[in-house]
């Protein structure tokens, strides 16, 4: 799905983690920096992480400078917003979005579409 535009320079797109599975399809950032991650209002309890890529072929799990995987602490809440530092995931072309940890993916029950947000670079 692409990007579309919303207020004070940020764009806004969909991505699914399919019912069975624990990592989204991917999406075509532009380069732009991850701001949000806006969760559906089901979930099955599991944290957020992160994959990258700048072909969107091969595709890498995301770990800050320290080694530690960049998760969003999520547990069993919905409908919540996550605001991101522009610095976390910079410059990344692709990005897909897993249900829970490298170590311990968590299958969703069900279909779930979270919506990323970015934003735009002037």
């Amino acid at each position: 799905m692409g990007l579309q535009e919303q207020p004070l320079n940020v764009l806004a797109a969909e991505v699914t983690i399919a019912q069975g599975a624990s990592l989204s399809g991917l999406i075509d950032t532009r380069g732009l920096p991850l701001v949000g991650v806006l969760m559906p209002a089901t979930w099955d309890p599991a944290d957020v992480t992160f994959q990258s890529s700048i072909d969107g072929t091969t595709f890498g799990n995301c770990f800050d400078r320290e080694g530690n995987e960049i998760k969003l602490v999520n547990g069993a809440a919905v409908s919540r917003a996550f605001h991101i530092a522009p610095s976390v995931l910079p410059g990344v072309r692709f990005v897909k979005v897993r249900s829970g940890t490298t170590a311990t993916p968590v299958s969703q029950g069900s279909a779930r579409v979270l919506t990323l947000l970015f934003r735009l670079v002037e």
